[in-house]
């Protein structure tokens, strides 16, 4: 089937009835950092992103280019997650590369993170279903793990 790739549970003590909300975070999770890097990244540049690369001083080559190269690497992390393939390893991965994204722009323009658009909640959001897919035994009733 499309992107569910569950050959193997990632963990013995992963109860039979936590691998649907596993599954489901984490398809959301990578449908997100799919969209997030070829939307407005690849396709249609944001002017607000631009404009914070372009700011910050941290790009590669142009601001636009570093826009593409992230927008690649939000693209890739997003169809490792949709994949299912070493879940636990993608979902780690995009929760460091958001945390260090988020420092990026806290340091630019601190006010996005209580923006109309999400900033801090939606990034705690990403963060919770990551969670769910790196944590053994998510939503194991009585799991002490």
């Amino acid at each position: 089937t499309l992107f569910l790739h569950d050959a193997l549970p990632i963990s013995m003590n992963t109860p039979a009835h936590c691998l649907p909300a596993r599954r489901t975070a984490r398809l959301a999770l990578g449908a997100i950092w799919l969209y997030q890097g070829v939307v407005p990244k690849l396709l249609a540049t944001v002017p607000l992103e631009h404009a914070l690369v372009a700011r910050s001083g941290l790009y590669l080559v142009t601001p636009e280019w570093t826009l593409h190269l992230i927008g690649i690497v939000e693209a890739a992390l997003g169809i490792w997650l949709l994949s299912g393939w070493q879940e636990r390893a993608a979902a780690a991965l995009t929760s460091a590369f958001l945390a260090a994204m988020t420092v990026a722009v806290v340091a630019v323009e601190p006010g996005l993170l209580i923006g109309p658009f999400g900033g801090i909640i939606k990034n705690v959001a990403l963060l919770a279903l990551a969670w769910i897919v790196w944590r053994p035994g998510t939503l194991a009733k009585g799991s002490r793990e």
